[in-house]
């Protein structure tokens, strides 16, 4: 079963949601187990309760492991066939669904070419694991990277040989190995430092346990959040090897889906905009100049004859240096806005208005 070379090119990229928000990737990885059914109903909850993106983990047998892992068979045994995936890539196709993974080895990424998925990801253990990183790159698709277990140099090499290759469109999550990390290691604080560095998105590609780091890592600015997600907790009592244990629930990925919205709604754009009702604040709240005392016409004005009062009535508090030193256009009260008048770029504008009326 194969899909169409554009089944997904004329559809939004995922990766970047419509106002601004960041992206929520629910990785179901390994979670099902080998069942295509619960894969199913996973991939279909997560789509159902806010994730942007769908991801599995994929692998042909022997693709990935040596089989002198103690783990190896378990794991081969979590394994969805080629024929599987294609079942699952065509239903989420059909029914809108953007579902992605992480590709191990040439036949499963051979599959993500020929669905043209929305983005390849690109586990950390394959940071410096050139072939693959070229092979990924040559795709064309965009390329999702996580730097796990990776320092600077090793993520500026990953990014070079990806765009030697042709990779055009690449996004750095910042990621720590550990299985649950701890909030006290996870260092949000390299995020805002790899998007300086390397000019690209960055989002989170987050081990820990809850939503706090997540949380966090939206108001830092992160554009992704990735996390794996269940059905249930308790599958992990059926389904021991997974990551059952470390995944959030439908609910709290629903939680996430808001906090991503309610973050970029605080967050706002790329410069500082005064809101209405800031704008209005600035004659209301600011001050303006006032006549101490009672100030007779021609007074050369002094500092001593000024007051700064809520609220701007004629000029802010800002221009008592361009006042000071000029005489009092007329005779002022006490209390009385200090006028405009006596700015010197009013009496250029006054002299300019006659000459070219003469």
């Amino acid at each position: 079963m194969t899909a169409t070379p554009d089944c997904m090119s004329d559809t939004p990229s995922p990766l970047a949601p419509a106002g601004g928000r960041a992206a929520i990737i629910a990785e179901v990885g390994l979670n099902h187990g080998g069942d295509a059914d619960l894969a199913w109903e996973m991939i279909e909850s997560a789509w159902e309760h806010g994730a942007d993106l769908v991801k599995l983990q994929s692998f042909a047998p022997g693709g990935l492991l040596h089989p002198s892992l103690p783990y190896a068979a378990s794991m081969e045994g979590m394994m969805l066939s080629l024929r599987q995936h294609e079942a699952l890539f065509e239903r989420a196709r059909r029914q809108g669904i953007a579902l992605i993974t992480t590709p191990f080895d040439a036949p499963t990424l051979d599959l993500c070419t020929r669905f043209r998925i929305a983005a390849v990801k690109v586990a950390s253990m394959d940071l410096d694991n050139t072939a693959h990183l070229r092979a990924v790159a040559r795709t064309g698709l965009p390329v999702i990277l996580s730097c796990g277990m990776g320092d600077h140099a090793d993520i500026g090499k990953a990014l070079a040989t990806l765009r030697e290759s042709g990779a055009t469109d690449v996004t750095l999550l910042h990621c720590i190995s550990d299985y649950p990390a701890r909030l006290e290691d996870m260092q949000l604080a390299e995020m805002p430092r790899l998007a300086a560095r390397f000019g690209v998105p960055v989002g989170l590609s987050d081990h820990s346990l809850g939503l706090e780091a997540s949380r966090m890592a939206l108001a830092l600015g992160a554009r992704v959040i990735e996390r794996h997600f269940t059905t249930d907790p308790a599958l992990m009592e059926r389904i021991p090897d997974a990551d059952h244990d470390i995944s959030i629930t439908p609910a709290q990925l629903r939680e996430l889906r808001l906090a991503a919205e309610r973050t970029a709604l605080a967050l706002g754009g790329a410069e500082r905009v005064l809101a209405p009702q800031e704008s209005a604040g600035r004659t209301a709240s600011r001050r303006g100049l006032y006549a101490r005392t009672r100030l007779a016409a021609g007074h050369i004005l002094r500092a001593e004859d000024v007051t700064a009062l809520r609220p701007v009535a004629a000029l802010p508090a800002s221009a008592l240096d361009a006042v000071l030193g000029r005489p009092c256009p007329c005779d002022l009260a006490p209390l009385a806005p200090i006028p405009a008048s006596m700015l010197p770029s009013h009496e250029e504008a006054v002299t300019d208005d006659k000459e070219g009326a003469a």
